[in-house]
């Protein structure tokens, strides 16, 4: 690393050891310190690894503070409001009710009529969740959960764009099931309006044996495709380059708010802005330092995500695997495979999902238990046609036309067709039983190795 400290590498510096507090303090507090006092050794600087030992300890107890203020009881009755739409599975429809003590998921009948944005007092039995959900809900700041409880609407959220974004969005998930059939559409509610409801226990085995779920989250690749497409739009206009890409950063942070603010949209939409930012201002991007501001800015605002939020990890994950492993492995590639070096677009689909699947797979193994093995085919096969059914889904949900619905159920049947292909292949998924919580860690130390040898803040 360079010996000369910029601001920009002292801020980024001290982003690390705010994020390293966080990600210790559940873990060993010593060991965090120790790990953040070898700082030294690389900055040969006193005072700035002082600093960076206090972003560390903030880290720790920011963490801390957070876990210990969860309220053990919740008194009833309680009012508060529906801060998100409410999901639907079975026979259960699930509330995530926000009140002045924090945040319960309610569970009341699937034709229970509450909606997102009503208000609500709430007579029932505020439970803790059991063991097996606890830490998941934890992430999103949901403390307790009640089942079947007495329920009273007393009013509606008066915002008017928070009323003009209902509206508008169940205008355009009725023109999506007007003009496209199941189980096309399912898929296309999750693209476009980050809405999986409507999943089936089949479709969700088929995405995860396949290595494809990750097309239904809003994240990064949907994030960058919007961008696109927005950026061209006001180009085309004749706006500027700096104005385009502002107006184009407004409409990016409209969608994710649009599609209910999901932790891989929030992730993707604050890298997404900083490279508009940086676009607009004709200043150079670094991927590393992007992606570690937004993860300091994410868990600044909940500092649970990294422990307790798989999608959390696994995006940052997945972009820290593509910054570091794919121009190598397209240079691998290319020398092997004379083909695929005249293939430049094949080439790098290729090498930036292979990255991506070698920084993740310890995590999903731990997790899941399983590999998706044909993963890399699967994805070779749908990923280049999401700006495709982006595009066309975008416009059918806005217009609910036949010219634009017919294309995009043509996509994603073809979609379909390969997801259920490779979901069925003898071995689609190797299986494992019994992983140590230490396997991760002893896979990812020789990529770590890898990426500290040829260390480079990009």
């Amino acid at each position: 690393m360079s010996s000369t400290i910029t601001l920009s590498k002292t801020v980024f510096l001290f982003c690390l050891a705010f994020i390293a507090g966080i990600f210790f303090a559940p873990i060993s507090i010593l060991l965090g310190l120790f790990v953040v006092g070898s700082f030294y050794l690389f900055f040969r600087n006193f005072l700035l690894s002082v600093f960076a030992v206090l972003f560390f300890v903030i880290g720790a107890f920011y963490f801390q503070f957070t876990i210990y203020s969860i309220p053990e009881v919740v008194e009833t009755p309680v009012q508060g409001k529906v801060s998100e739409e409410p999901f639907i599975r079975g026979n259960l429809k699930r509330l995530t009710f926000k009140h002045e003590k924090g945040t319960a998921f309610l569970y009341v009948g699937r034709y229970e009529d509450y909606k997102y944005g009503d208000i609500l007092e709430v007579d029932g039995n505020f439970r803790k969740p059991s063991s097996e959900y606890k830490s998941y809900f934890k992430k999103d700041g949901v403390y307790h959960t009640s089942f079947y409880p007495q329920i009273e609407k007393i009013g509606e959220d008066s915002l008017l764009w928070r009323k003009a974004t209902i509206s508008l969005r169940d205008k355009m998930k009725s023109n999506l099931r007007r003009s496209v059939p199941s189980p096309q559409v399912s898929l296309l509610e999750a693209m476009v309006l980050g809405d999986r409801s409507s999943f089936t226990p089949d479709i969700r085995d088929r995405l995860s044996i396949s290595g494809t779920y990750h097309i239904t989250a809003i994240s990064g690749m949907h994030i960058v495709i919007i961008s696109a497409i927005l950026f061209y739009i006001f180009s085309f206009l004749g706006i500027s380059r700096r104005w385009s890409a502002l107006f184009s950063l407004l409409g990016i942070i409209f969608f994710i708010f649009f599609v209910g603010a999901p932790v891989s949209a929030i992730r993707a939409g604050i890298m997404a802005g900083l490279l508009l930012l940086s676009y607009a201002f004709y200043r150079r991007a670094r991927s590393f330092r992007t992606i570690c501001f937004a993860a300091t800015a994410m868990l600044a605002l909940n500092p649970l995500l990294l422990s307790y939020d798989l999608g959390f990890q696994l995006s940052f994950l997945a972009v820290l695997g593509i910054i570091y492993f794919q121009p190598k492995i397209k240079e691998i590639i290319e020398e092997k495979n004379a083909f695929l070096k005249e293939k430049e677009t094949l080439c790098n689909l290729l090498s930036v999902t292979l990255a991506a699947q070698m920084f993740v797979f310890p995590l999903i193994l731990y997790n899941f238990g399983h590999i998706p093995v044909f993963s890399v085919f699967a994805n070779i096969l749908i990923v280049p046609l999401l700006p495709f059914i982006m595009i066309f889904g975008i416009f059918t949900a806005i217009t609910g036309l036949l010219v634009f619905s017919f294309p995009v159920y043509l996509l994603l049947s073809f979609v379909l067709f390969v997801i259920s292909l490779i979901s069925s292949l003898p071995f689609a998924a190797l299986t494992f039983h019994g992983i140590s919580v230490y396997f991760p860690f002893l896979l990812y130390f020789p990529m770590l190795y890898l990426i500290s040898k040829n260390f480079v803040v990009k």
